[in-house]
C-alpha cells in the first residue's frame, strides 16, 4: 500500500459530488475575485448569514465545538484543550467548547505529569483531565478537529472520509491565520484549504521523552494557540 495521501483524500471527497459534504462559503476567495472589492473596504469583523451559518455543526449547548486530537490523550491533546480552555475569556471565545481525545487513548489517565509541571509552572491549573478515546459521534458533532501530528490526521481520514475537512493540524491552522491576515472567515477558510501539512507543523509526542521535550511541546502548542484563537473567536454566529 503507497503512503496515505492527506491532500489525495481531501481532493476525492472535494471532487465527488456523491459524498463530499457541500463546500463552505469562503469569503476571502470571493473577494479576490471581485475588482470592486479591496483590502480597505474589507471589514474586521464577521457575521454569518443563517445559511452559511448552519454548515458548521454546534453542539446540544449550540456551541461550536472543537477537539484537540493526539495519540494517548494525556500530553499534547489534553494540554491544547487546558490552554484553550484557559485562554477562552482572554480571546472572547465564549461561543466555542474545547474538548479533546485520542487515537489510542489511555482512558481515564490524568495530564502527563511531567508536562503538568511545564502547564503549572507558568500558573495554570491541570486538574480535572481525563485521557478518552476518540469517537464517531465525537468527529461527527465536532466543528474542527485539530490534531498533534500528521499521523493522526490520517488514522481519521483514513477511518472516517466523510469528515475529511474538519481535520487539520494545529501548527497548520495556527500558519493558517497569520497567512490569512486574519481578515478572512477562519470557518470557511479552514474548510476549503487543502494544502497538506508540513513537516514543521507536527508536534513531537513528550510522553517518556524527558524535560526538554515536555517543555519544547508545550511552547509549540502555546505559540500555536496564541496564533489561532484570536482568529477563531472572528466565528461567532
Amino acid at each position: 500500500m503507497g503512503i496515505f495521501n492527506i491532500k489525495s483524500i481531501r481532493e476525492k471527497y472535494s471532487t465527488d459530488s456523491q459524498s463530499a459534504p457541500e463546500a463552505p462559503w469562503n469569503e476571502a476567495e470571493e473577494n479576490s475575485q471581485n475588482p470592486a472589492h479591496n483590502q480597505d473596504s474589507a471589514p474586521k469583523t464577521f457575521s454569518f448569514s443563517p445559511n452559511v451559518a448552519r454548515k458548521y455543526p454546534v453542539n446540544a449547548n449550540g456551541k461550536y465545538e472543537a477537539y484537540f486530537v493526539c495519540t494517548g490523550n494525556i500530553a499534547r491533546s489534553t494540554s491544547s484543550q487546558m490552554l484553550a480552555n484557559a485562554l477562552s475569556e482572554e480571546y472572547g471565545l465564549d461561543n466555542w467548547e474545547f474538548k479533546s481525545a485520542g487515537t489510542s487513548a489511555l482512558v481515564g489517565l490524568p495530564m502527563y505529569h511531567r508536562i503538568a509541571k511545564v502547564w503549572e509552572a507558568k500558573g495554570y491549573d491541570t486538574h480535572g483531565y481525563r485521557a478518552q478515546q476518540l469517537t464517531e459521534e465525537m468527529i461527527e458533532n465536532a466543528t474542527l478537529l485539530l490534531v498533534a501530528d500528521k499521523d493522526h490526521a490520517e488514522w481519521i481520514m483514513r477511518e472516517w472520509p466523510q469528515y475529511h475537512a474538519k481535520v487539520h493540524l494545529l501548527k497548520q491552522v495556527a500558519r493558517l491565520a497569520e497567512s490569512s491576515g486574519k481578515r478572512a472567515e477562519p470557518l470557511s477558510t479552514i474548510y476549503s484549504d487543502t494544502e497538506a501539512p508540513l513537516p514543521e507543523d507536527n508536534i513531537s509526542d513528550p510522553f517518556r521523552q524527558g524535560d526538554e521535550a515536555c517543555q519544547k511541546a508545550a511552547g509549540e502548542i502555546e505559540e500555536a494557540l496564541r496564533a489561532f484563537l484570536p482568529w477563531l473567536a472572528k466565528a461567532q454566529s
